[in-house]
């Protein structure tokens, strides 16, 4: 892999500085180089200066990765109009070690404009991206930054919490491999270091075996090359041990007498075989020959003394199914709006019960059939190590007197770590609901979704569609890749293939480092056809939605008081040691004033004081203004393929460094009849403001929407408002930083739309800041369409192909 070369020290840059500033009466000013040195050629500094001025800050948790050629914003603080940039190609360094200052054989870099705490630079050109580093410097040039990396390697987690020798494990995060060069791993354990064999790579993943000699906690390196880096990441890869084979042999039928038959009801032989698989020393696998096995109420499995596995003769060959005789689950009400939130063993809710417990578990090679009389099939408590794989659920309707908001589910999992879902097929109003998880695959299955209600139906409490074929609320290290999602129904529809939010995962479930809203998320190379119902408003392929927040959160919060590491206030009280309300695993992002970009995780609290997870780059001032959120953030919505989908891929709420890219969606033939290039269908990240007594805010930091491929639909930014305050103003930005770039948009009046899909009537502030828009096609002459007050919105395409009505935009 070649690039072209940067220039060198000393020498000309063709063509004069590109340098623009962002003026504060919203004119585009031209400006040369500071400290009289010509514009475009490089001096080196003397080696005796003596810096007058401070250096900028530029902050590392933002959007890390430009096209050759392309612009990109930076945030931070300290910024001088008269700031110079240099840049240092990595050339397959190691980005740790990174020198504090600008090599000697550092270049000049374009800076394209300056605000107060932010820089836009355009990226070296060249056939491919390389990964390198940027330093900028104070206003008189003598003072530097600390250098901020670009597209440098940024693992962000593992698919496995654990692993063998010869186990295929993926890495996932951001700039994972650059061009075609394939990416390496390498494993270390007390200095012994052995080289993994890549299977795959792309730019956000990285799947690899694990190699043999190790034993232990492993740190994971990532190098993409010479034209890229080497980074040793802080992600560990404990390599254990394969799990035994269970010690003993059960045969439900000849060891218990259930009835493959279907006559008998089989409920107390088959829990009879479960209860003594629990009880083997060294585990068992309990066979179920193929045939049709009658149930009359839920069985249990508990945890075990050693590995378990419940084996069928195959998914269509062996079934257990509920009887007819069996009333629908009573414990759920009739002809009133209900739903399913948790499951216990004492519920009527499910047919198979996994109690909580970490014993290696299988379920493999059954059918489960609900026959109308439960709200779920499979049910997982805080079941950790559990496996469910080559398993049919039929579980799409339920009684005319039930009233479900989300319909049916085949499985769901609650307070639990580690479980795979693989090879299933799931026919249900939801395929699989989880409620505060970690380390979860959902791989390889097909989702035949149904939610069994016309709009108008009196036992239709939602009046719509509103079923998932993966819900998750609260989770971290989520794998959701390789799916079918379609309808199960020629009568009736689908809400979404993939919804997550509404709740947090807490400190008391998963402890404190794994705390979140929503975090470190793969949605990959998935199928979805023909999302959405008439009329209805969903539709929407993968979406994270809003999540309730910690008590206090949500909301503006002036700052009385920060030191290096913490953030106070006298607005609010925060909660301590509550699962709902306390906000640990929240993040705190700095909306305006002194260290305005900044974003951090909270790990610890008192009732006014917020202890953070890393010391702050630019301590934030009683001028400064913060939220604390629940956060969708490090999510990567990349590689699927979208066919006959009203809406859209993204986010709606509160969102943090997610990417969606390598999309290809394509909305013809959905069922809501969107006029093509609707707002709300292609790719985007909405922000949205409600409230009644003060504004309740989800903000949109640091996302980017890259290389998608857009047949009737957009690449957008939007802002949705349900407040009742008036006039209906942002009290600051609630987006900042998000890049819109290399996508591709047929079909549509323009190819990118930042702004809202309402009639604005009042003024509505500025909504953005610092948007980049960079290297977009679309079918028209109009490239992009900014209709509300956006500030310092970056628009590198088509000259004249801009329509803005925001202030202080830079014309790349």
């Amino acid at each position: 892999m070649t690039s072209d070369p940067l220039p060198t020290p000393g020498a000309a840059v063709a063509g004069p500085s590109r340098r623009r500033f962002l003026g504060t009466s919203g004119a585009i000013v031209a400006g040369a180089l500071a400290g009289g040195v010509p514009a475009g050629v490089w001096s080196p500094r003397p080696a005796d200066a003596r810096p007058t001025e401070t250096a900028p800050v530029l902050y590392r948790r933002q959007v890390r990765s430009a096209s050759p050629g392309q612009v990109f914003g930076v945030s931070g603080a300290g910024f001088a109009t008269a700031a110079q940039a240099r840049v240092w190609p990595l050339r397959g360094r190691d980005a740790n070690g990174v020198p504090a200052q600008p090599p000697h054989d550092a270049s000049p870099l374009d800076v394209v404009g300056v605000t107060a705490d932010a820089v836009v630079l355009r990226a070296p050109a060249g056939r491919t991206e390389t990964a390198f580093a940027v330093y900028v410097s104070s206003g008189d040039g003598r003072a530097w930054s600390q250098p901020f990396l670009v597209n440098t390697p940024d693992p962000w987690y593992l698919d496995m919490p654990t692993a063998s020798a010869g186990d295929e494990v993926t890495v996932y995060g951001n700039d994972l491999q650059l061009g075609s060069t394939r990416p390496t791993v390498t494993l270390t354990r007390h200095g012994l270091t052995r080289s993994a064999t890549v299977l795959k790579a792309d730019r956000y993943q990285i799947r690899f075996e694990v190699p043999k000699g190790l034993n232990g906690d492993c740190t994971v390196q990532v190098s993409t090359g010479p034209a890229g880096a080497r980074v040793t990441s802080s992600l560990r890869l404990p390599v254990i041990a394969r799990t035994a084979a269970p010690r003993h042999e059960i045969d439900a039928v000849r060891d218990y007498g259930a009835d493959p038959g279907g006559q008998q009801d089989s409920t107390a032989a088959l829990q009879a075989a479960l209860t003594a698989a629990a009880q083997a020393r060294g585990g068992a696998r309990v066979r179920i020959p193929a045939g049709t096995y009658t149930l009359t109420s839920k069985l249990r499995l508990p945890n075990g003394k050693g590995p378990i596995v419940v084996q069928g003769a195959g998914q269509d060959r062996t079934k257990l199914r509920m009887s007819a005789d069996v009333e629908w689950s009573t414990d759920l009400p009739r002809n009133a709006p209900t739903d399913m939130y948790a499951v216990d063993s004492a519920d009527d809710y499910g047919m198979l019960y996994l109690a909580p417990g970490d014993t290696p578990t299988e379920v493999r090679g059954l059918g489960f059939d609900t026959n109308e009389r439960r709200m779920v099939a499979i049910e997982l408590d805080a079941r950790n190590n559990a496996t469910i794989a080559q398993v049919t659920v039929e579980n799409p309707l339920y009684p005319d007197d039930v009233w479900l908001y989300v319909g049916t589910f085949a499985i769901f999992g609650q307070n639990l770590r580690n479980l795979t879902i693989e090879q299933c097929d799931l026919h249900a109003g939801n395929g699989a609901f989880f409620v505060a998880v970690t380390d979860v695959r959902v791989q390889d299955n097909t989702f035949r979704l149904v939610y069994p209600r016309n709009p108008t139906d009196p036992n239709n409490p939602e009046h719509q569609a509103d079923n998932d074929g993966v819900k998750v609320w609260g989770g971290r290290r989520l794998t959701v890749r390789r799916n079918r999602f379609g309808r199960g129904s020629d009568e009736f529809y689908y809400a979404r293939a993939v919804q997550t939010g509404a709740l947090r995962l807490p400190s008391q479930v998963a402890g404190v480092e794994d705390a979140c809203g929503i975090e470190d998320c793969y949605y990959g190379e998935n199928l979805i056809v023909d999302a959405g119902q008439p009329a209805g408003n969903c539709g929407e392929a993968l979406v994270g939605d809003q999540i309730n927040s910690a008590q206090g959160g949500r909301r503006p919060l002036p700052v009385s008081a920060a030191t290096s590491t913490t953030i106070s206030t006298t607005l609010v009280e925060f909660v301590m040691d509550d699962a709902k309300l306390d906000p640990i695993g929240t993040t705190v992002i700095i909306l305006a004033g002194t260290g305005v970009g900044q974003l951090r995780k909270v790990v610890a609290n008192t009732a006014t004081t917020l202890i953070l997870d890393e010391p702050w780059e630019a301590v934030p001032g009683t001028d400064s203004v913060f939220v604390v959120c629940a956060t969708q953030q490090r999510e990567l919505y990349v590689n699927n393929t979208i066919r006959s989908t009203p809406k859209y891929v993204g986010n709606y709420g509160a969102s943090v460094l997610c990417i969606a890219a390598g999309n290809d969606f394509d909305s013809a033939g959905s069922v809501n009849a969107n006029p093509p290039g609707f707002d709300w269908t292609g790719v985007s990240f909405i922000s949205v403001m409600g409230g009644k007594d003060f504004p309740v805010i989800d903000v949109s930091f640091y996302n980017q929407v890259r290389d998608n491929r857009i047949t009737g639909g957009l690449a957008t930014l939007m802002y949705d408002d349900f407040t009742t305050l008036s006039p209906s103003l942002p009290p600051q930005p609630l987006m900042r930083g998000n890049v819109l770039a290399g996508n591709r948009v047929s079909n549509a009046a323009s190819a990118v739309r930042l702004g809202t899909p309402y009639v604005i009537t009042q003024p509505v502030g500025v909504m953005a800041e610092l948007t980049v828009v960079t290297g977009n096609t679309g079918p028209g002459t109009v490239n992009t369409v900014q209709d509300i007050p956006w500030n310092h919105t970056v628009y590198d395409g088509p000259a004249g192909a801009f329509t803005d009505a925001g202030t202080n935009s830079i014309i790349a």
